[in-house]
């Protein structure tokens, strides 16, 4: 096995375990008392975790030398774009997010949530017309058949 594989496989494998750790945090985080007491502790959770990935990636990013870039692409039109549809579509599909760990629990959420890239790139197909390779429809066609 060549060292780009490897390589790719580890990360892979610690990305998945991230993300169910992250899932299974957010189940906890949700059931402390001080989220408990509104019903918009969804939406709080939510603004928390964003907040804290928000901060995190700045860190790397400062310290990788890639926030300068960041702000150039702020200023151009498809830049601008992307920061208004994250910060419109982030709060809602977090908070979606966190009412199935909520009601559904972490396994079911997290292992549905899986699939929103796959229906995103359908749909693109769908609406947009947008091309698919082979590669991509092998990969949408392998995320479908684990859920």
């Amino acid at each position: 096995m060549d060292s780009k594989l490897k390589k790719g496989l580890m990360f892979g494998g610690l990305v998945g375990l991230a993300w169910g750790l992250d899932t299974v945090l957010m189940g906890m985080v949700g059931k402390l008392p001080i989220l408990q007491v509104s019903n918009s502790s969804t939406l709080v959770s939510a603004f928390l975790h964003d907040s804290f990935c928000f901060f995190w990636l700045a860190l790397v990013m400062f310290f990788t030398k890639e926030l300068k870039g960041v702000f150039q692409l702020l200023k151009t039109k498809k830049g601008k774009a992307s920061c208004l549809a994250a910060l419109v579509g982030a709060p809602i599909g977090m908070s979606g997010y966190v009412l199935g760990i909520k009601y559904a629990g972490p396994a079911y959420a997290s292992s549905i949530s899986v699939i929103y890239p796959g229906v995103g790139a359908i749909l693109s197909y769908l609406i947009l017309k947008e091309k698919l390779s082979k590669r991509a429809m092998l990969g949408i066609a392998d995320r479908k058949s684990v859920v």
